[in-house]
């Protein structure tokens, strides 16, 4: 079964346990399959819950189909877009490319909320935590299926919920004032969530810095990155 199959079947598991209507329950995963499996690291970008004012009311209720079909205009989507062009083409300068990149680089990637069910853009820590422990087993399998190389964990800094989701991690700091730690054959980033309010190039340039740093490259020579 692939990838994407298996994740399907996942969500139709996940939706029936949870008893939430289909209009509510907003899919992720790879987003496509072949240009995942094919890019120069497997990424995965984590996030808290859908924005649902991001979205078309009447539509389908997948972020795979929308940002395959390079819908996801909106400042959120953009943001993922362009740290992943970044990471999976070694850091252009940040004034070169254009948003038809960043609407490729989404393509190439996987994308994962842990709140399924659409919010209004501003999550509650503890709801979110709540939510996580309930959820759990079914958002390890997702990341299990999903097998990155590198995720980029957009939590608000969140360790709580981090060690929720992952256990006990080997953070180290980056040097850039952002902690990464090894997860088996994958790399975590503790990195802004896409909604944050920093400066495009800015945020570009320290995650430049954090995949570019010794810390970050040694990972998988530590304990635990084995």
């Amino acid at each position: 079964m692939s990838a994407s199959k298996a994740l399907n079947a996942l969500f139709t598991e996940w939706q029936r346990v949870c008893d939430m209507p289909a209009n509510d329950f907003y899919a992720d995963g790879i987003i496509n399959e072949s240009l995942y499996a094919s890019s120069s690291s497997r990424l995965l970008v984590i996030a808290k819950e859908p924005n649902a004012r991001n979205h078309d009311q009447t539509g389908d209720r997948s972020f795979v189909t929308e940002w395959d079909s390079r819908k996801g205009r909106y400042r959120f989507a953009l943001r993922i877009g362009e740290w992943a062009h970044g990471i999976l083409h070694d850091f252009p300068p940040f004034d070169v490319f254009k948003e038809e990149d960043k609407l490729d680089s989404l393509r190439k990637i996987a994308f994962m909320n842990v709140k399924k069910s659409g919010g209004v853009g501003s999550a509650n820590r503890d709801d979110i935590y709540q939510l996580v422990c309930k959820h759990r087993e079914f958002i390890t399998e997702e990341i299990r299926i999903i097998d990155p190389d590198i995720i980029l964990l957009g939590l608000s800094f969140d360790k709580r919920l981090a060690t929720e989701l992952f256990g006990p991690l080997d953070w180290q700091p980056s040097g850039y004032s952002i902690d990464v730690a090894p997860l088996g054959k994958a790399r975590i980033i503790d990195f802004y969530h896409p909604s944050s309010r920093n400066v495009g190039a800015a945020a570009y340039s320290l995650l430049q810095n954090v995949i570019r740093s010794m810390t970050f490259r040694n990972l998988l020579t530590r304990p635990g990155g084995n």
